[in-house]
């Protein structure tokens, strides 16, 4: 049984890679867990005799700790009876909060001061530790007598502030601008859909898509995903999961901007769910104990910088707020006790009992030696001289940005290979087949090869350079994400031998020779290599943006370059050669691997893409070719819909076969963001039938309007 290891933080991308190779056997869902820069994953590969290939993951406990707590009535000027709602806005650095209630005081003083309750306000702009007040309005909706906003967030594409409102179980959206904002709304809808009951709580915002999720409360608890559309000022309802079975009447809802887990508020304790619903874990309020602080009808949630201004600012808190005694149900109780806490997210198992650098050893090399399968190395910063080889135990080699996600961490924590072979090996070169290490949080300079591997390995929030070879695989293969290749000497990863690999969310940028060299060396199967080369920047190559490389023989292989800007490329943006040469010749070499290339975005190589028999060509921008946008495309392939503009026309030009849209794309920036008024916008496919069989090119849930976009990034709304 062939099997493909897929590990990712986004369900739907997981779903993709299904639609696109039908015969992959996801044997169970990788379970991860969430610290403030980074998912973690540890592997364990369990084999059993008859029942083939069996993969678990052990997820690493988490716990969280209160940083402070401020009641926002007697402790700040913030002055909030009844904090509900809470989210960041971080162009002025700053939460919002909506109480809930404020409004139902009416005339009614407080019993201490004789201060009037109510004036006129019940969202209010605070400083992170609630110290200071920096603005107060009124949402008003157009019943103001039945208001009652109990969730709250600002949408990062519009601007625009969204609040729900359990009374009148609607959603408002809202300006939220210097020259306006709040007032009445813009726009509105009903969350109950099909005649079906909601009790609308919080609400947020899923970085991923744009969606809109409102946690709905008191029964069939659940969480709700909603389009809104601009275009159309119109909501839409996506879909749903059920929270009930772990958590009861929850209050409020955040996503961890990193991970894009869900993490759901109640007065019994704080769930986290992946994106689509699937439980991880759930936190209750015993770390409370020996404070003196007790939550008081928890309410809303968000994840926002620390308000230690003595931190890094992409260390992460989680806001929670708290409503106090509902004064509705205690009419004769003073309920002015709505209150702000700051949760830190810690990591508690994984580093129970690590081997630490240098207060245990003094070099990485020999906490390597005294380590054993499973462990973890924490390494502090400082410059650590000389190779490592990690052998075939299964380790876990992490700095201190593992722990906190402080990024100035990867650059003062540096493994240097003082011009040796490698700085880092994985796996014995004589007897491959050693466990799946993590390595995370480094600088990786001065050696032949940064990393040379025969056995499996995830790398994490790296920068390498200074190399010959950022990463020389020889084998084994696993998963590079947000990682930072630069200023190596040939290429930043070359894949060779029997490697599967998954590259995503990097930057390969200013490398000498190729981003991505593939060398197509002999591999028959049975098991069919997966390469995945998706959501990357890579630019400034000296030779070929992604390079193939055949052997003039054809091996189980297959590609999916998926969602990359590949831009600045001194020859091709995707190259392919045959006869095992390296030196970019625009041979377009008619390889016969499957090779799909969707929803990418090509701008000023010499030529974009060069080559291939077997290749599947959607739903790209390219732009600016100084030779031809695509030559010696033949066999099987097929070009679908693209848009080209400005590309120098050479003979053997391969997109006059397709669909091309020539117009100008109109990019908002040197990014590559699509202006609002680009034609690219809506004008992908979703699905192009290909080999016998309907490929999905994009996921209904990433489509942010009315079809995919053409290129790498989908716009947003207020992007101009």
């Amino acid at each position: 049984m062939a099997l493909r290891l897929f590990v990712t933080e986004d369900p739907a991308r997981l779903s993709r890679h299904s639609q696109t190779f039908p015969d992959i056997q996801i044997i169970e869902q990788l379970f991860s867990s969430c610290i403030f820069r980074e998912v973690v994953l540890r592997f364990c590969y369990l084999w059993f005799a008859i029942l083939a290939v069996l993969v678990s993951a052990s997820a690493d406990a988490d716990r969280l700790e209160l940083v402070r707590y401020t009641n926002l009535w007697t402790d700040s000027p913030v002055r909030v009876a009844d904090a509900a709602g809470v989210t960041y806005v971080p162009g002025r650095g700053h939460l919002l909060i909506a109480d809930s209630e404020i409004s139902e005081y009416g005339d009614q003083t407080d019993p201490a001061t004789g201060e009037l309750v109510f004036n006129g306000y019940n969202v209010f702009e605070s400083s992170l530790d609630a110290a200071e007040v920096y603005g107060r309005w009124l949402a008003t909706p157009p019943d103001p007598k039945r208001s009652e906003p109990v969730g709250i967030v600002w949408h990062p594409a519009d601007g625009h502030i969204y609040i729900t409102d359990d009374d009148q179980k609607r959603i408002f959206r809202y300006s939220f601008s210097e020259e306006e904002a709040f007032g009445q709304p813009l726009s509105s809808a009903y969350t109950s859909f099909d005649g079906r009951y909601t009790d609308p709580e919080g609400i947020t915002i899923d970085p991923s898509t744009g969606n809109l999720l409102v946690v709905s409360g008191t029964k069939k608890e659940r969480v709700l995903r909603f389009l809104f559309d601009a275009r159309q000022d119109t909501f839409f309802f996506l879909s749903e999961f059920a929270v009930g079975a772990h958590l009861s009447d929850p209050e409020g809802i955040t996503v961890h901007p990193i991970t894009g887990h869900v993490f759901a508020v109640s007065s019994k304790g704080i769930a986290e769910f992946t994106g689509d619903g699937i439980f991880v874990q759930k936190f209750d309020y015993a770390f409370l104990d020996g404070t003196g602080v007790t939550f008081k009808l928890p309410g809303g949630g968000s994840f926002a910088p620390s308000s230690d201004p003595n931190d890094e600012r992409d260390l992460l808190s989680l806001y929670v707020t708290c409503r106090g005694i509902d004064n509705g149900a205690f009419p004769d109780k003073n309920s002015l006790d709505g209150g702000l806490a700051e949760l830190r997210l810690v990591r508690e198992k994984t580093l129970s009992s690590p081997l630490r650098v240098p207060s245990d050893y003094p070099t990485v090399q020999a906490a390597v030696d005294a380590a054993s399968a499973g462990d973890t190395i924490l390494v502090s910063p400082g410059v650590y001289q000389g190779s490592i080889d990690l052998g075939s135990k299964q380790l876990a080699l992490v700095s201190e940005h593992f722990v906190a996600g402080e990024s100035k961490t990867i650059s003062t924590t540096v493994l240097d290979g003082s011009g040796g072979k490698f700085v880092l090996r994985v796996g014995d070169p004589n007897s491959p087949g050693g466990g799946r290490s993590l390595i995370h949080g480094f600088t990786i300079r001065n050696a032949d090869d940064g990393i040379t591997s025969t056995d499996p390995f995830d790398l994490i929030h790296c920068r390498v350079t200074e190399t010959t070879d950022g990463i020389d695989y020889e084998g084994g293969g696993g998963l590079v994400r947000h990682c930072r290749f630069d200023g190596n000497r040939d290429d930043a990863i070359d894949l060779d031998g029997s490697t599967a690999v998954l590259i995503e969310q990097c930057k390969i940028v200013d490398n000498s020779d190729d981003g991505i060299e593939v060398r197509l060396h002999p591999h028959p199967g049975p098991d069919t290599l997966d390469i995945v080369v998706r959501d990357n920047l890579i630019s400034g190559s000296g030779e070929d943006g992604i390079q193939l490389i055949g052997y003039d023989v054809e091996t189980a292989r297959r590609f999916r370059i998926e969602g990359n800007r590949i831009v600045h490329s001194a020859q091709a943006g995707i190259g392919m050669m045959s006869g095992a040469n390296t030196r970019e010749d625009y041979e377009a070499a008619p390889l016969t691997e499957e090779v799909v290339v969707i929803h990418n975005s090509f701008r000023d190589n010499e030529i974009h893409i060069s080559g291939g028999a077997r290749l599947l060509l959607a739903n790209n921008v390219m732009v600016e070719a100084k030779r031809t946008a695509a030559k010696g495309i033949t066999g099987s392939s097929l070009i679908g819909r693209n848009l080209s503009w400005a590309n120098a026309k050479a003979s053997g030009e391969s997109l006059q076969s397709g669909e091309i849209l020539k117009v100008v794309p109109r990019f908002a920036d040197d990014s590559l963001q699509l202006h609002s008024g680009s034609a690219a916008i809506d004008a992908g496919d979703l699905e192009i039938f290909w080999m016998d069989r309907t490929w999905e090119l994009m996921p209904q849930a990433e489509i942010r309007g009315r079809g995919p976009d053409l290129g790498a990034l989908e716009y947003w709304v207020g992007v101009e």
